[in-house]
Order: C-alpha cells, then structure tokens, then sequence
C-alpha cells in the first residue's frame, strides 16, 4: 500500500482518499432531549450544548416546565383544567374529583334535601358519598322540632305582665329577662293581631340570653314577624309528661285556640313531607315523671328520629336540667312504680342524658328497656337504677333486646335480683350491640351478654357479684372486639387489655357520685379512644367533658378533668 498523508486513508493499493470527520455538520448532532441542542466538532465530534425554554416533562400535573442545565424541569403541581380554584385530584396533593366540572369540587355544597345536585349521580362535594348517601342530600337533616316536658305542670312560666314581646325574623326579643329554667322546646303564646286575644304559638329552639331566643313555628319554620309588642304572651311548658308528649296530648294550660299544635295521635311519621326532621323532647325538672312511657308507633330513620334529652347548655336553657353525673332528684328523673320506666318500641329513638328509675314492679324489667329487634336505638348519658334497696325478680338497668343498639356513657348502680341474669346493662336476642365507656356498681352483674354477642369496650364493673357475665348456652358471648374493661374480680373482664382485680375509687359511691377519683389508678388513662369508632364514636363523658383530658383515655362514663 502507498502512505497516506495524515487526514487521508487508503481506499486501495494505490490510491488514497480524505477522511470523513466525526459529523459533517450540526444536522447529524440533534437528538430527543428538548431541552439541548446539537453542535458538530469536526474534530470531537457531536456534542450537546443546554438550551432553554418551555418543555414537558411528560406528568399532566405539572405546568410552566423548564428546560434546566440540559433537562426538563417540572414546574409546580397545580393543573386545575376547570379553573375551579382546587388542584386536580389525580395529582398528588390534589383535591378535585372532577376536574372537568367548575361545579364539583372540595368547596361545593351537595344539598339540601330537593336540590338538582341530590339526584345528579355526581358526588360534587367530593366527599365519596353521592346524592342520597350524602348528609346534605337526606330530608330533614338539618331540620329540628322542639318540644319541651314539665312533669304536671299546667301554669305559665312567665307572662306578658312582666314586659312585652317582639318577633323579628325567628327572633324572639323580650322585654324582661325570662326565668333561667325556660328553654328550648317551651311554648310561647301570643297575639299576634293586637286585638286582645291570643291568636298565635311558636316554641323556642335557641337561647342567646334571657331575653333573646331563637324561636319556630309549629312546623319547625320561621314564624310571621310580630313587630308590635305584645304584652298577652306567655310561655308554657309543651307538654305536662314525657307519655303526653309521646301520644301528641299537650299542655291544657295553654290558651286552647292554640293548643292543637301536634294533632296527632299514637305517634308521628317524621319521614313524611311536611315533617322531615329531628323531634327533639326537652325534659325539665319541674316534677318527678312517674308515669312510664313507651315509645311506639313513630316511624323514623337515621336522619329523622325522636330524641328525649335533658336541655343542659345555655344556649338551650339558662340552668342545666340535666344530672352532673351524680344522682340528684332536683334534676329531671323519672322513676316509675312498676316493672319499666321507658320502653322503646321504635327504631332509631335516642336517650339521652335522663335519671331513670324503678320500684316495685312483680317481674322482669328495668329503667329504660329496648324491645325485641328494634334497631339502631342510642342510650347515651344516663343514670338508671333500681330505688328503695328494691330488689325485683329479674332486673336490668339498660335492658337491651335490640340490633346495633349504641349504649355509652350511662351509669347503672344498685340493680339487684333475684333471678339469674339481673344486671346493670344487658344485651339479648338481636345482632351485635356496642356497649362503651359505661361505669356499672352494686348490681348482681355488671354487664350481661344473654345471647348474640355485645361489644364492650372501655366499660366498669365494680362491686357486683359477676363483673362481666356470658350465658354459652345461649350463645351469648362478647364481641372479639371487646376489650379495655375494668373488673375487681379476677379473670373477668373480657380483652386482652382488659385490667382483673384492681378498685376504682369513685369521688363519694355511698352518694352516688361515680366520678373518677383524682387519686385513681385502676380506670384513669387505661382506656382506648373511640372518637374514630366506625359505630359509635364517642367524644366527651357523661358530664359532656371532651375526652380526653389526661394523657390518655379513662375507662367508664367519667373522664376525670385534669386541669
């Protein structure tokens, strides 16, 4: 072969040819990557130099992507294509669930009850519940009534002669402050015409001080403005007992051209238009109710269900009729001579916050008892117990045949028999009952599970010859879920936290004070929170104390405020 000259090569025995370069020119440098562009050496060949710009990193979630030393750099994760002001929530951190639609996001309103959005088949609020399923969307969710209870009592609680009244836009303004045991649910009767005679009714749902109350008409709406003061009025309890109020028969105190606000009979369909709403029965300790009640023929459902409960805030009354936790008879009880001081025949009723009692009575029975397959009832707040060291046949203080029945915060003492199975709470014959945070003391059995099963988490036995008792021939048996109990009897309470053989000390048990006592160790900061159950969350104590106060939960119906 010849020699070639440097930057020739031989292309044949006897001739040679110029080398081709690395690249020819810039063309053959580009490649994919926007964010460079290509320059050709003849000598190095192709190299890469950074260019700037927009770009795409290739994630929809991020906008104003930038060319960056030679790469794509995602900008911030804000796409919102609607403009609805909420980021997508196919993106991280996101919200959106629909973000082709301004009209659905985090911030919409889906409701009320009759709005085009309850039946559009979008969950516009994005809250994974849609139309129906969600709380904006049922009838009479935020829909109340009130009724007001004082236990024989016919005659006005204040009158026109103390100052007038005015009515302005569900406002009630009077002229003189009204006494501190009026509350929600009370009547007030008035002339509406300034003719001399009563002639309207409206009941109070609200209290904003003594002389200013949230007021509704018959219906639950805001009844027509009485702009001219009007000395006729006066206020009257609704009813005169807890049974009246159940059957419609109202206060005879009450002027009779007005009287016939619940014409009805035997109980009330609150799922029917016209009614759609939370019946609230406010109890006042004007009296002792002796007479037994039972809740029947009421049709209800979840959003729409009849609650008796003791007024206790000031924005419902301006002294709490309600117990503090301990028993006290100057505060609204019931207590019956006979077998049951309130039976509940309906689904969804609620109890709340009542001292019930019974003495005498030839047979099985209690304070408060839920019938046979009656569903989803909640017992909250109470003290139930058996008076006069009466001991029945078979009695149970919170007598439980219901399905999915919610009983916490109640306490149930000095329930004794002479029947097996007498107990402070009992669950029998329907599916799972949740019992929680429940103090039981002096009973035969603290808490009874005849047949099915009763979740128990969180409860007291103290004092009773059977902390926690299970009847296996019946298939009565404790929830595996049943766990953080206190017992003073070994082996007894059911869990695997559950604490055996250990004395809670109450603040004054021979009073009937089962306040924890700040010197506890054997219920304080033992239990497990419930503010996240799935069933029944629970988020104060009986005395409506948040939970928790100390490091931890406590076990039974007190947690004992830590300051």
């Amino acid at each position: 072969l010849c020699a070639c000259e440097p930057g020739y090569s031989n292309d044949g025995p006897t001739s040679c040819v110029e080398d081709e370069g690395p690249c020819a020119d810039d063309s053959e440098c580009e490649d994919e990557n926007p964010c460079t562009v290509g320059r050709c050496d003849p000598e190095r060949g192709c190299e890469q130099e950074p260019a700037s710009g927009p770009c795409d990193d290739g994630d929809p979630c991020s906008t104003e992507d930038a060319c960056v030393d030679g790469h794509c750099e995602g900008g911030e994760i804000d796409l919102d294509e609607d403009d609805d002001g909420y980021i997508s929530g196919e993106c991280a951190g996101g919200s959106d669930c629909d973000d082709s639609s301004e009209d659905i996001n985090p911030g919409a309103v889906e409701g009320p009850f009759g709005d085009p959005v309850c039946s559009d088949g979008a969950d516009n609020d994005c809250d994974d519940l849609t139309d129906e399923a969600d709380d904006g969307c049922v009838a009479g969710f935020d829909h109340q009534i009130f009724r007001s209870v004082g236990p024989g009592n016919q005659l006005p609680l204040a009158t026109g002669a103390t100052g007038s009244l005015t009515i302005t836009g569900g406002t009630a303004i009077f002229e003189v402050a009204l006494p501190d045991r009026v509350g929600v649910g009370d009547a007030i009767q008035y002339d509406s015409d300034d003719d001399g005679y009563v002639d309207d009714i409206c009941f109070i749902h609200g209290r904003s001080s003594s002389t200013s109350f949230e007021v509704r008409d018959e219906s639950g709406d805001v009844p027509d403005a009485l702009t001219t003061p009007d000395e006729d009025r006066a206020v009257f309890r609704a009813y005169t007992g807890l049974a009246d109020a159940e059957r419609g028969s109202t206060n005879p105190g009450i002027d009779p051209y007005v009287r016939g606000f619940d014409p009805w009979t035997g109980g009330l369909d609150l799922t029917i238009s016209g009614v759609d709403a939370v019946w609230n029965i406010a109890c006042y300790a004007d009296g002792i109710e002796t007479e037994p009640l039972e809740i029947e023929g009421w049709l209800m459902d979840r959003e729409r269900y009849l609650r008796i409960f003791t007024p206790v805030s000031e924005s419902e009354v301006g002294t709490s009729q309600r117990h503090e936790g301990r028993w006290d008879e100057s505060r609204f009880l019931v207590d019956v001579a006979g077998n049951y001081g309130i039976q509940i025949h309906e689904d969804f009723t609620v109890v709340e916050g009542l001292q019930v009692a019974v003495h005498g009575g030839d047979g099985v029975g209690g304070p408060i008892h839920i019938a046979d397959e009656i569903f989803r009832t909640v017992v909250s707040h109470n003290m139930v117990t058996v008076l006069g060291g009466d001991i029945g046949l078979s009695r149970r203080g919170i007598y439980d045949n219901g399905e999915e029945t919610r009983v916490f915060n109640n306490i149930a003492f000095g329930i004794q028999g002479t029947e097996n199975w007498t107990s402070c709470f009992y669950h029998n014959y329907g599916t799972n009952s949740f019992f929680y945070n429940n103090t039981a003391v002096g009973c035969s059995t603290g808490f009874v599970v005849f047949a099915n099963s009763m979740t128990a988490i969180n409860n007291i036995a103290q004092g009773c010859d059977d902390g926690f008792g299970e009847n296996a021939a019946w298939g009565g048996a404790f929830s595996p879920s049943s766990d953080f109990n206190v017992s003073d009897l070994a082996i007894d309470a059911p869990g695997p936290s559950s604490r055996h053989g250990v004395t809670v000390l109450f603040v004054d048990a021979l009073s009937h004070d089962y306040h924890l006592a700040p010197e506890d160790t054997a219920a304080m900061d033992w239990g497990t929170a419930l503010s996240g159950d799935l069933i029944s969350p629970v988020l104060d104590d009986i005395d409506g104390e948040p939970r928790p106060s100390g490091r931890a939960w406590d076990i039974g119906a007190d947690e004992l405020l830590v300051e």
